[in-house]
């Protein structure tokens, strides 16, 4: 298992993103209760957001959340786990989507907004007391105003206000039609 798992790494040091996730997918399914197991689940999430396939980071994160679930319910989770996967899963809001709800951002990739309402809906689950939650619930709020799914984004708006801020919103409104 430890040379596995030193292939996985090495081939994901080396930028073969493909080969490392078939390599940790292989872990994962030789030792399915590993306490690395969320770790491993973390590198796959990596590597696939090298990829650039937007389906696959969803999808990859998801896993994430769900094996942190589990593994936080085993109490096979170790502390110094807990934030790789809370970190792991601000970026995947962060690096595609969040941007996409900026007003100044000229592209409206509608599929991308689509998409990304699962990794905020899942991130403010999971992670509801990390100290970016007040940003990430206004940003899950603005992107469920972008898909005009309006009762769902007037109740996500409410549950900002009611908030603490502790963190910085940039100063965008919505785009009215």
């Amino acid at each position: 298992m430890k040379m596995l798992e030193l292939l996985a790494n090495l081939y994901n040091d080396q930028g073969k993103f493909q080969p490392a996730i078939l390599t940790f997918r292989k872990l994962i399914a030789l030792n399915p209760k590993s306490k690395d197991l969320c770790s491993w689940q973390y590198n796959i999430v990596k590597a696939t957001l090298a990829l650039k396939d937007k389906r696959e980071q969803v999808k990859e994160a998801q896993r994430l959340a769900t094996v942190f679930q589990e593994s936080k319910k085993d109490g096979g989770m170790k502390k110094t786990r807990s934030p790789s996967a809370a970190a792991t899963r601000r970026a995947c809001c962060a690096s595609w989507p969040r941007r996409g709800t900026a007003r100044r951002q000229q592209t409206q990739n509608m599929d991308t907004y689509a998409l990304a309402q699962y990794l905020y809906k899942e991130y403010l689950e999971n992670f509801p007391m990390e100290k970016d939650a007040y940003v990430m619930t206004y940003y899950y709020a603005e992107l469920l105003y972008k898909l005009e799914r309006w009762a769902e984004a007037a109740e996500i708006y409410t549950k900002v206000v009611k908030l603490s801020p502790r963190g910085s919103i940039s100063r965008t409104r919505p785009t009215r039609r």
